[in-house]
């Protein structure tokens, strides 16, 4: 009650306030979970997905822990899984310092908690400063890809953003099927150096207002070989409807696993969208919003079939 009191007063001053409050207050819950929250265990509700093991279907959306500050956070509030990122990559030039920074976190945290140990996966949000379906972006998140092959359990290719050709309302689904193939050409030689398979998925934004187009979207990704997608819902005003159209997409699209952000609020929220098709859910703003605590209470709180695996 206390935290969602001074969130409404941030809000009511400066709203960018609010998310650097929950940002540090995020990062001191990490220091006391290490003293009282030590002996708690994650909320485990396992579920299969892309060939991986999720200890339960609630993760991190991308954003919130931009660079990896926060891995041990997340894991001691009960997420399944956390998205760093977005990582904006320019093949071109070095790592600039943000991804530097990144990396030197997960590396730092491989060293501090063994990956033998950890049961949280890791996700890593790929970007391009590059615009538009061209090879040069193709190459961006490839760089992005090779940089941290050994510390990510998954990557999204973020094609979300503001601008982004998938937000158009006649996209050129010919376009995109190349340059998503080009992509899935570059990760299969990654697979082939590295000798181990790291999944991809693809990020796509839906918009309340302008949707109709998003099927053939994820049709495309699906017969380019992504291993899933994520589904980012935003301007939604009744998350009943977004799980109307999770439904609707889930029959027209099947065997891609869908991962889906944007609305959810509550347990019985995240239960819905999972009824609904999705394979795995993440939170964002109710971490803001909420705090650790209620979202921890929320993890928990979720009844979750133990035995469901979608492969």
């Amino acid at each position: 009650m206390f935290y969602r009191l001074l969130i409404k007063l941030l809000s009511g001053i400066d709203r960018n306030l609010v998310h650097r409050f929950a940002y540090l207050y995020v990062s001191g819950y990490s220091t006391l979970s290490r003293v009282f929250l030590k002996n708690r265990p994650v909320p485990l509700f396992p579920v299969k997905v892309m060939g991986l093991s999720f200890p339960n279907p609630i993760g991190l959306a991308a954003g919130f822990d931009h660079e990896g500050n926060l891995l041990h956070a997340s894991e001691a509030i009960g997420f399944g899984f956390v998205e760093i990122g977005t990582v904006n990559i320019d093949s071109r030039k070095p790592p600039d310092y943000k991804t530097l920074v990144i990396f030197r976190n997960l590396e730092k945290a491989s060293r501090r908690y063994g990956d033998t140990h950890r049961q949280q996966l890791r996700g890593i949000s790929l970007g391009s400063f590059g615009k538009g379906l061209v090879e040069q972006t193709v190459l961006d998140y490839a760089k992005g890809m090779d940089l941290f092959w050994s510390y990510a359990d998954y990557f999204a290719i973020n094609l979300s953003r503001p601008g982004s050709s998938t937000r158009k309302l006649n996209p050129d689904l010919k376009g995109l099927s190349v340059f998503l193939d080009r992509i899935k050409q570059q990760h299969e030689i990654l697979h082939s150096v590295y000798r181990n398979y790291v999944p991809m998925v693809a990020k796509v934004a839906v918009d309340y207002a302008d949707n109709d187009h998003i099927s053939s979207i994820l049709l495309t990704i699906r017969d380019c070989g992504f291993d899933g997608v994520i589904i980012a819902f935003e301007k939604w005003p009744e998350f009943n409807e977004i799980v109307e159209y999770l439904s609707t997409c889930k029959t027209e699209v099947q065997s891609l696993p869908f991962i889906v952000v944007g609305g959810i609020r509550s347990a019985k929220d995240a239960r819905q969208a999972l009824d609904a098709g999705a394979s795995l859910v993440q939170i964002y703003t109710n971490l803001v919003l909420q705090g650790p605590l209620q979202t921890r209470k929320i993890i928990s709180m979720l009844d979750f079939d133990c035995s469901k695996s979608v492969s």
